[in-house]
């Protein structure tokens, strides 16, 4: 270890002689160099953290010598200057040793750009995987490898095109993040056929590390994977693909209509569409989505009433559909008794229950009539008034006749 002005330098040969060292946590020692001369020694390291460090140059091939290696943590890189995170293509060869061992990469806060298809088209074993705020480009197709990953967090990049049925391919997924990107064209209904449900394999949610002896238990808290919901971001733990399960799709340019068959996913605790070119109604099949607790549609171009069936989410705790082209009646009973205005902002021609003659009281899923129909009710109301007084005329005849006689 060697120090030069401001910067400090690291090389890992001072771990060389730790031959049974499993984690590794070098995190925010910034600025600084690390040179991985030595670290062909570690082959039992499951855990790197260098987050906040400078790495220099193509820093990344030391990945293939560690043959244990689980996690690997690179958020926030600086260069040597202490300046800009590294900018380029992400600098992992395709023919590495990434699928051999690596089930978690994270890689968000970077300036990274350009394609990354080709770095994870043999990445089968991952199962968290975290590159938001990048500026990586192109479309999605090569999600596609990925067979059992469980979050896939691509949020705020530059991403385009098409989502794709290849998404659907991945039946472990609890978590996808697409969120502020470029992405268009309308949602594959088989979206709704993903379960969203925790994993048979209790291997998954162990912890990395774990000490136990007679006195103490303790354990290395693997915290850093975040998920917006419910108008909050959360971070969560070892324990995360058990405790949230969600998509994430705002602010992209995606739209038609939404899917009715997205209502099939009874598991799913959290759902945004909001700030996309959606048209059409609200699926009245999303009542079927018996575990949601966040559900956002805001600014979109949806059209049409409230369906009364959402009444019947018992969890849901977060609910907006403003700034949408709705109208009718807003529901009042189960959860939607517990949302303030601002749920329903700009839908000017969405009211409540309450404000007289435009909505029905008491308008249940037994009594809703098709809108269709109001104008054939009105001339069957206006028939039978003209043959009540016909009627009553005729009788009132009949008797002064009668009485004459």
């Amino acid at each position: 270890m060697s120090t030069a002005a401001d910067t400090w330098y690291l090389n890992f040969t001072v771990f060389s002689a730790f031959h049974e060292l499993e984690l590794l946590d070098l995190s925010w020692n910034s600025p600084s160099l690390i040179s991985f001369e030595g670290s062909d020694a570690l082959t039992k390291l499951r855990y790197l953290n260098l987050t906040g460090n400078g790495l220099g140059g193509s820093y990344l091939p030391f990945i293939s010598k560690f043959t244990s290696l689980e996690v690997l943590v690179l958020n926030t890189l600086y260069n040597i200057s202490g300046g800009l995170p590294p900018s380029g293509p992400i600098p992992i060869n395709p023919s590495s040793n990434l699928s051999l061992s690596l089930k978690t990469l994270h890689f968000s806060r970077n300036n990274l750009s350009g394609g990354i298809s080709g770095a994870f088209f043999n990445a089968s074993s991952l199962i968290a995987l975290d590159v938001r705020y990048n500026q990586f480009m192109g479309n999605l197709n090569w999600v596609q490898y990925l067979d059992n990953i469980r979050l896939l967090s691509l949020g705020t990049n530059m991403f385009e095109g098409q989502i794709t049925t290849n998404l659907c391919k991945l039946q472990y997924l609890r978590i996808i993040d697409f969120s502020r990107n470029k992405l268009s064209g309308s949602l594959p209904a088989c979206i709704g056929d993903i379960a969203f449900k925790g994993d048979t394999d209790g291997q998954i949610f162990h912890p990395l590390f774990e000490t136990q002896s007679d006195s103490y238990n303790t354990m290395y808290d693997l915290r850093g994977f975040t998920f917006a919901t419910k108008r909050n971001l959360y971070t969560y733990g070892h324990s995360f693909f058990m405790l949230m399960s969600g998509i994430d799709l705002s602010a992209n340019m995606l739209g038609g209509e939404i899917p009715w068959e997205l209502g099939n996913m009874s598991n799913i605790k959290s759902l945004n569409l909001s700030y996309n070119l959606f048209t059409g109604p609200i699926p009245a099949t999303f009542a079927g989505m018996n575990e949601i607790e966040s559900l956002d549609l805001s600014h979109n171009n949806l059209n049409g009433p409230i369906p009364w069936q959402l009444t019947q989410l018992s969890s849901l705790e977060v609910f907006s559909v403003a700034y949408n082209n709705l109208s009718g009646c807003i529901p009042n009973g189960g959860q939607f008794s517990s949302f303030g205005v601002e749920s329903y902002l700009g839908n000017i021609n969405l009211h409540k229950i309450s404000e007289g003659s435009r909505c029905s009281p008491g308008l249940g899923p037994a009594e809703e009539k098709d809108v269709g129909d109001a104008s054939d009710d009105s001339v069957l109301y206006t028939i039978s008034a003209v043959s009540f007084v016909l009627a009553f005329w005729a009788t009132v005849a009949f008797v002064i006749r009668y009485a004459g006689m």
